[in-house]
C-alpha cells in the first residue's frame, strides 16, 4: 500500500506519495499543522487516477529523501480544503480529485 499526503506550498497544495516501505521510517514527523523541509525526492506528474489536489505535480518519497521538522512561522497552518456539498449535488466537481 502506498500512502500519501498533502503538503502545503507558496502556489497551492501537492500531493507527496509515501511507497509502504519508507512510511515507518518518517510516520512520526508527518503530522497536522507540522512544517517539514524535504530532500533528494521525485517530481513527477500527477497523471494518477484519482489525485489529492489538481497540481499538476506530486512528488515521491525514495530511499534517499530526508524529511526534516523545520519552523517556519511565515506559512499559515490551514486544514483540508474540501468540495462544497451543494457543488457535488449539482454535479460541479471533479471526480477524480478529492478534495476541493
Amino acid at each position: 500500500m502506498t500512502y500519501f499526503y498533502l503538503f502545503k506550498l507558496q502556489s497551492g497544495r501537492i500531493q507527496v506519495t509515501i511507497p509502504k516501505e519508507f512510511v515507518a521510517e518518517f510516520k512520526q514527523i508527518l503530522y497536522l499543522n507540522n512544517t517539514l523541509e524535504m530532500e533528494n525526492f521525485k517530481v513527477c506528474k500527477n497523471e494518477i487516477i484519482v489525485k489529492a489536489t489538481p497540481h499538476p505535480y506530486r512528488l515521491i518519497v525514495t530511499g534517499a529523501t530526508v524529511i526534516t521538522p523545520e519552523d517556519f512561522p511565515a506559512i499559515p497552518m490551514a486544514g483540508f480544503c474540501c468540495q462544497d456539498f451543494e457543488d457535488v449535488l449539482v454535479g460541479k466537481y471533479r471526480p477524480d480529485l478529492l478534495v476541493g
